[in-house]
């Protein structure tokens, strides 16, 4: 990612309270091994900013994205399928 970017990143970043930020960085390292080489995206709306992974910059090609908002620790997480094709491509490669 390019220097400025990367600063533009943490501009972004220090609108949020330190546990966020942490959380965040720390999040990224991890991301950032597990998908070396990958293009990481950033968006900042009026809503939230979001750090997203492309293996080619195309965000249509995204492969993960996580955005910075302060979630309510208090409360359980839960989980919600929000979408599901009917056609869907093998997630393995043929045996």
């Amino acid at each position: 990612m390019a220097d400025d970017a990367v600063a533009r990143l943490n501009e972004f970043l220090r609108e949020y309270t330190d546990e966020i930020r942490a959380l965040t960085y720390t999040v990224m390292a991890t991301v950032d091994a597990r998908l070396a080489g990958a293009t990481r995206m950033v968006y900042s709306n009026w809503n939230a900013t979001v750090v997203g992974y492309s293996p080619d910059g195309r965000s249509r090609h995204g492969a993960i994205a996580m955005w910075e908002w302060p979630f309510d620790s208090q409360q359980p997480t839960t989980t919600v399928v929000a979408s599901v094709s009917d056609k869907r491509r093998p997630r393995r490669p043929p045996s």
